[in-house]
């Protein structure tokens, strides 16, 4: 066995260890949900390469309540775009145990080439994410986070790092009307 296989062995058993000492645990396919004292820390039981887990993006829940209809508040400690951390991070929206379905998206506004506010949205439908080609600099963009299921499931959908976008110019096209051509804009994300 590699050292690396080696350490994503231990980390699995650590990650089974951990889940036998915690009563409250539940998740889906190959997602680990503990419950330390009033935060969730979801973990994944795939195998990961040996480098720093990327935490960027971490989906929590604390202020967990009990009862017959639990609720935790929703947070996304780490994670910035074009530098900036979204406002309201640490307390996004309360999502219930027995939800079924919530979608977690980043909702930015622009001014030119700069990122003017960012702020996390929780809500039951899926938020339209598809980025729209535009005769003008874009002004809004919606990123999709995560989706949370029953039980506080998290299946996260960002990559490792903070977030960069950027307005970028798709192609240009012939205006007949003001005889002009005319660039059309869309957007360039990546994580860095």
């Amino acid at each position: 066995m590699s050292s690396e296989e080696i350490k994503n062995l231990e980390r699995r058993l650590e990650l089974e260890s951990r889940a036998r000492k915690n009563i409250a645990v539940q998740g889906g396919n190959n997602v680990l949900v503990s419950s330390f004292g009033d935060k969730i820390v979801v973990d994944s039981l795939l195998e990961e390469p040996a480098v720093q887990r990327c935490t960027n993006w971490d989906v929590a829940f604390v202020d967990k309540t009990t009862g017959d209809n639990p609720k935790g508040t929703l947070t996304v400690p780490n994670g910035m775009i074009n530098g900036l951390l979204p406002e309201n991070r640490e307390d996004i929206g309360i999502v219930g145990k027995d939800d079924e379905e919530n979608w977690l998206s980043l909702e930015v506004q622009l001014k030119d080439h700069n990122v003017e506010s960012a702020e996390f949205r929780v809500g039951t439908s899926k938020p339209d994410t598809l980025f729209d080609l535009q005769k003008e600099l874009p002004t809004d963009v919606s990123i999709l986070i995560a989706f949370i299921g029953k039980n506080f499931a998290v299946q996260k959908f960002t990559g490792c790092g903070h977030i960069r976008i950027y307005p970028k110019i798709a192609y240009y096209a012939y205006d007949d009307s003001e005889r002009a051509v005319i660039p059309y804009y869309t957007h360039e994300m990546y994580y860095a």
